[in-house]
């Protein structure tokens, strides 16, 4: 009891429409990509919900089943909810998740024009209005795909009745309610707002009219599916375009919704010309939405639902306490840690996995056209596959070689599977290529990962030596069953002359190297940890930065949303670019480079070096083979990449030990 009462808000029970929930913890919806490709439940997203009801959250909310398909779809592998053979699969999850205690809500949904025609199988994507005078960033994204067509008056009536029979089937699987997606630019939210309803008939113009196309959906599914059955919708508290809603609007949009019939609003943003705003990148601060939903709240009785970016169990029973919202949405905070609740609960909040706002595995993945994961819950994803705290037949002794994210998630996992675990690592801390990509700007939610994975090695009593090299004498003497090499990657050296004047961006991140004040700084290279060094430069307000990068564009292999972001910072703090360019050669005062065949000179006080990294000591890992040792080679070791390609590898090296 002790543990429920540090958070009773959070844990006390709520009521949604005529139903009881066990705690104010949503799972808030969001696209998996896990549906089977004719769109019904693949028992991988059957195992990604049930484990989140396993956690402890007190309703479930599956994003954007598709009515319509596949005209209306938005992914790839989308679920879908608009014919009866669908109903058995939803039926079997509803059914498991209320095992657990919890409710399921599915999320119905219609693309409109965030979708082409790769997406809608060759169909011509439909829109509210024909138009390219739109700002939302993610309709005009799509437009560029090629032509779309406007919906005609008898068509918005044929979907209203598509919406309404969705949310019968749902409840024909025994589903406790259905939320509809008025938000973020789809359709729905595409009648709403004045940015993509430029309509004559009934359903534009007014804000009543423009309301028209929802309010007949939750009245019809009242009308069809009974008091009983729960009716959400999430709709924006704001919209950040020059025509969209007002924020009266919206507050008139939430009393119209709940006098049609809706037990509870979920409140998020509409049409956006900058897609963070609605997705949180890593420099928003956690829970950046709570007070559209607060807005929302002051003028209806029904519950109210806030999300966006929260973490911390503290912050959102204070957003609870505070009387903002109703019922918190974790999206990404679940998806990192299943268990967030059943922690929270327990008074074990210390062991919460934090979302680290990354996007790698999660949106960069369904955009990817792969299923919904996680950088560091490397199981996301593979429910139905792998679990965690699965034991292995026989109890090895591992030594992991390296502390970087890489070594300590493969000892973490071999020591959850019963192996006794020694990771050696040569620093004086853990953490590797972690400690330094925390440093650039709005980057400080990788301390989580670092902060969590250490503190999950003190928890199982990993044998952890720091300060300590490996070597093949080293690995003699312990004489493990098997090597997990972790060695991690360094810092690339190119050939070209001068290379000895240059400066190495990952002195700059660890502070072995001197800033630069009021000085003309090139950046060559211009990857990843390129353009954050140049944005770390940047932001001291005093140095002229320019990037050099040989390929067409700059930061090719950051995630889209953070890469919007980069650009408008970039544009804010004039850094500049320069693509195609090899660098030829660099001397004390100038950089010399070729671009379109020609050579140019560039006039550069403090040259960074920042080109890419190579592999650390591989002549080891191939001692370590010849000598007889079993090793897995995970991460940076087999070749320079990301955290969660790290992470991944170490749990499934974890497995494979025999």
């Amino acid at each position: 009891m002790g543990s429920m009462n540090k958070f009773s808000k959070l844990f006390s029970a709520g009521k949604i429409g005529t139903r009881y929930t066990k705690n104010r913890i949503v799972m808030s919806p969001m696209g998996d990509n896990m549906g089977n490709p004719d769109g019904s439940l693949s028992e991988q997203a059957f195992a990604y919900y049930l484990e989140r009801a396993k956690g402890g959250a007190g309703v479930i909310i599956p994003g954007v089943l598709s009515v319509d398909y596949p005209t209306g779809k938005t992914t790839g592998c989308q679920h879908r909810i608009d014919d009866e053979k669908f109903v058995s699969g939803w039926y079997r999850l509803a059914n498991a998740i209320h095992h657990y205690g919890a409710l399921l809500v599915p999320q119905i949904h219609h693309a409109g024009a965030q979708t082409n025609t790769l997406t809608t199988e060759g169909r011509t994507p439909v829109c509210v209005s024909d138009t390219d005078d739109v700002e939302h960033a993610f309709i005009r994204y799509y437009r560029s795909f090629g032509p779309q067509r406007e919906l005609t008056t008898k068509e918005i009536y044929e979907l209203i009745q598509k919406f309404i029979h969705a949310a019968e089937l749902c409840r024909k699987a025994q589903c406790d309610g259905v939320e509809l997606h008025a938000a973020h630019g789809y359709l729905i939210s595409q009648f709403l707002s004045s940015d993509t309803n430029k309509r004559t008939d009934e359903f534009g113009g007014t804000l009543e009219n423009r309301m028209r196309f929802a309010v007949e959906i939750i009245k019809g599914i009242r009308e069809s599916c009974g008091r009983d059955f729960i009716i959400g919708a999430r709709i924006p508290g704001k919209e950040w375009t020059r025509k969209g809603l007002t924020g009266e609007e919206c507050q008139m949009i939430a009393r119209t919704f709940e006098e049609a019939g809706c037990d509870f609003l979920d409140i998020s943003g509409g049409t956006t010309n900058l897609s963070s705003t609605l997705m949180e990148t890593q420099g928003y601060p956690q829970g950046d939405r709570v007070e559209l939903a607060a807005a929302i709240r002051e003028v209806v009785s029904v519950p109210v639902f806030t999300v966006g970016n929260l973490r911390e169990p503290d912050f959102c029973d204070l957003v609870l306490e505070d009387g903002k919202a109703d019922y918190v949405c974790l999206a990404r905070a679940l998806i990192c840690d299943p268990f967030w609740p059943k922690k929270a609960e327990e008074g074990r909040e210390d062991e919460i996995r934090k979302c680290i706002s990354c996007f790698e595995g999660c949106f960069a993945n369904i955009w990817n056209f792969r299923p919904c994961g996680c950088t560091l819950n490397p199981n996301a994803g593979f429910e139905a596959d792998f679990d965690e705290n699965e034991k292995a037949e026989v109890s090895r002794k591992v030594l992991v070689i390296g502390g970087g994210p890489g070594g300590m998630q493969a000892a973490i996992t071999a020591s959850r599977r019963g192996h006794r675990v020694i990771l050696v690592e040569k620093e004086d801390v853990l953490g590797g290529q972690l400690n330094i990509a925390c440093v650039p700007p709005n980057k400080y939610p990788i301390q989580y990962a670092t902060e969590y994975l250490i503190d999950e090695l003190k928890r199982l009593n990993v044998d952890v030596r720091t300060g300590v090299t490996a070597d093949l004498s080293l690995v003699r003497k312990l004489s493990p069953d098997w090597v997990v090499a972790a060695t991690g990657s360094v810092p690339a050296t190119p050939p070209f002359p001068g290379v000895e004047h240059t400066i190495q961006a990952w002195d700059i991140l660890n502070s072995r190297a001197v800033m630069p004040e009021s000085q003309t700084v090139t950046i060559i290279g211009g990857g990843i940890v390129g353009c954050e060094t140049a944005l770390l430069l940047a932001r001291q307000g005093y140095n002229d930065i320019t990037i050099l990068e040989m390929l067409p564009s700059i930061a090719n292999d950051l995630e889209a949303t953070h890469l919007e972001d980069l650009m408008k910072d970039f544009a804010a703090y004039g850094v500049k670019t320069i693509t195609n360019a090899a660098v030829k050669s660099v001397d004390r005062v100038k950089i010399t480079y070729e671009k379109n065949g020609r050579t140019e000179p560039l006039a550069c006080e403090y040259p960074v070096l920042a080109i890419g990294q190579e592999v650390y000591n591989p002549q080891f890992i191939e001692e370590l083979m010849r000598d007889g040792c079993r090793v897995s080679v995970i991460g940076d070791a087999v070749r320079p990449r990301k955290i969660i390609d790290a992470i991944r590898e170490g749990n499934f090296a974890a497995y494979q030990i025999r």
